[in-house]
């Protein structure tokens, strides 16, 4: 079941009202330039894994079942062994090589505790070859990827054509290339709808941003409700003062 994010949308519509009389700014600029706040501070908040958790993950994944070229299945036994299975290798049954699932190759300088013929442990080897080498490739490329959900929003950002303003916490978001499959779950469109509606639609779909771990959904909703809690603070001390350091700060001229 969705969760449902609460936003501060009527502080909003009136922190945009009071953004936009009180600088020369017009509704569009203004909107943008928070905007563009709010995704690069839900940026920085949405969580990023680890090399160590992504090695994890990876094992995890490996580990329920991993099938060769040559049709040998590879697994983890309940009881934290190796085991494999082949129509031609093991007569379709689950055989245990090792009591530990350490995947590597079987020799005579690394004995599996088992004896197997030649062409047993020729064919066993060759799967455990391929599974090390589907490994390692999985790691590189969940490496690459280790700050996807924080990319998510800063793709948002470069569709709407606005700059960060900060690489602080970003670096390896920055390096991320989401592939084609990832980006088609993102969107981020403009609508001039009028002189006095001006409207911004981001939506995502990506689970490396809305993941439990990266919390990129609770990032969003707490940069958007503390900028407007951030302007009603500020507002209520000196209006003015406020409005005047959003415009410098922006490039906007004060009316």
């Amino acid at each position: 079941m969705s969760k449902l994010v609460k936003l501060n949308d009527t502080g909003f519509n009136n922190m945009i009202g009071h953004l936009r009389r009180g600088t020369g700014a017009t509704l569009k600029e203004v909107t943008r330039t928070v905007t563009g706040s709010i995704l690069q501070n839900a940026a920085v908040h949405t969580g990023k894994s680890s090399y160590k958790n992504i090695v994890a993950d990876v094992d995890r994944s490996l580990a329920r079942i991993f099938i060769s070229s040559t049709g040998v299945k590879v697994r983890k036994g309940k009881d934290g062994s190796l085991v494999v299975k082949s129509p031609a290798v093991t007569n379709n049954k689950w055989v245990k090589v090792r009591d530990d699932y350490k995947v590597n190759a079987i020799s005579a300088k690394s004995p599996s505790g088992r004896t197997f013929s030649k062409k047993q442990t020729s064919a066993i080897n060759k799967a455990l070859g391929e599974l090390r080498k589907k490994r390692t490739q999985m790691l590189r490329a969940k490496k690459k990827n280790i700050a996807s959900g924080q990319a998510t929003f800063i793709y948002m950002l470069r569709k709407l054509r606005m700059k960060l303003k900060s690489n602080r916490g970003l670096g390896a978001a920055l390096k991320v290339k989401l592939p084609l499959v990832h980006t088609r779950a993102l969107s981020a469109k403009e609508f001039n709808v009028g002189k006095d509606e001006y409207i911004i639609m981001l939506k995502s779909k990506s689970m490396s941003a809305l993941n439990i771990h990266a919390k990129g959904m609770d990032a969003f909703r707490r940069a958007f409700n503390m900028q407007v809690k951030g302007f009603e603070t500020a507002a209520k001390k000196n209006m003015k003062a406020f409005t005047k350091k959003f415009a410098t700060k922006n490039g906007f001229t004060i009316r």
